[in-house]
């Protein structure tokens, strides 16, 4: 039986310094570095011995984080443009403060009644 495992970048520049993300490109912060080394090392634990493919985006703080896990396996991560988050287009560069206050229309989520 195969396994599907995803992993969140940990924390990046951007949460700190209140930047959107999305496809700005982010290197990891010294506690995003360590969350992605604990990361790693519990899904070594759980996942020892077992055949392991790992993919990634190409942004800074996804490969970063990748990277942590795939040193853990001795494995290359595949890297995938089509892995990035959503384009948030014109908002990226800019601040949260910036996207807050200039959404065109409020955000459907899954979880949202009136998203099907």
């Amino acid at each position: 039986m195969k396994s599907i495992y995803t992993v969140q970048h940990t924390q990046s520049e951007h949460h700190i310094n209140g930047m959107v993300g999305s496809w700005t490109d982010w290197n990891l912060t010294d506690l995003g570095k360590q969350q992605a080394d604990r990361i790693a090392e519990k899904l070594k634990q759980e996942l020892d011995g077992k055949e392991i493919i790992l993919y990634t985006s190409d942004l800074k703080r996804a490969k970063q984080t990748a990277d942590s896990i795939a040193s853990r396996f001795r494995i290359e991560p595949i890297v995938r443009k089509e892995l990035r988050e959503r384009n948030l287009g014109r908002c990226c560069g800019k601040s949260v403060q910036w996207l807050r206050e200039n959404l065109e229309c409020d955000e459907k989520t899954i979880d949202d009644p009136s998203f099907l």
